[in-house]
Formats: C-alpha cells, structure tokens, sequence
C-alpha cells in the first residue's frame, strides 16, 4: 500500500466543501421556509403579503403598457411576485387561501 495521491485528497476536500455548501443551503432554505411560514401564521403577515402580490400586479398582464421599457418593468415586479406567490403556496398552501378569503371579507365589509 502507497501512500495517497494528491488527487485522491483534493477530491476529497472538493467533495467536502461542495457538502458543506449543500448543507448550508439547506439550512438557509429552512430558514426561509420558517420565515415565510410565521409571517402567513397572523392576519397581519397575510395582509403584508396580499400587498406585496398585488403591488406585484399578481393576475394581470403587463402587457398593457405604452412601450417595451415599461413592459419590462412590470414583468420585473410581476416577476418577484410570482415567486413570493409559488413560495406560500407551496409552503402553506391553506395559508393562501386564508389569505384569499380575508381580503374578500375586507372589500365587502369596506364596501358595506
């Protein structure tokens, strides 16, 4: 039996630190998913959220700008939306729908 080559330990330092990267990302990912979590858990959190969708124009098209620059824009912002809407969603999805329904109450009680 030799000794260990070089390669043989920079393999393994390689797949060490790419271990410790996964494991960090998973780590920040659970963090974010805990976030997002308590934030939908109170009606405040859910009204936060409900803005930041609609500032996002979460079900309309952009389409409907003057030009290509503004389209762009609104793509940009619909963007940032679409993900923060797949992420409760996929998260707590009873939460969503929570949130769908308090709003509908809030513009029927505001409309009375």
């Amino acid at each position: 039996m030799g000794t260990p080559s070089v390669e043989h330990f920079d393999n393994a330092e390689q797949e060490a630190a790419a271990e410790a990267i996964r494991r960090a990302e998973r780590l920040a990912r659970d963090q974010e998913c805990e976030d997002l979590k308590w934030l939908m858990s109170n009606k405040q959190g859910r009204r936060f959220m409900w803005r930041l969708l609609a500032k996002a124009h979460i079900g309309k098209s952009s389409f409907v700008a003057p030009n290509a620059m503004t389209v762009s824009f609104l793509e940009g912002e619909r963007n940032i939306g679409t993900y923060f809407q797949g992420e409760v969603l996929e998260m707590c999805p009873t939460r969503y729908f929570e949130m769908v329904k308090e709003h509908q109450e809030n513009v029927r009680r505001n409309a009375s």
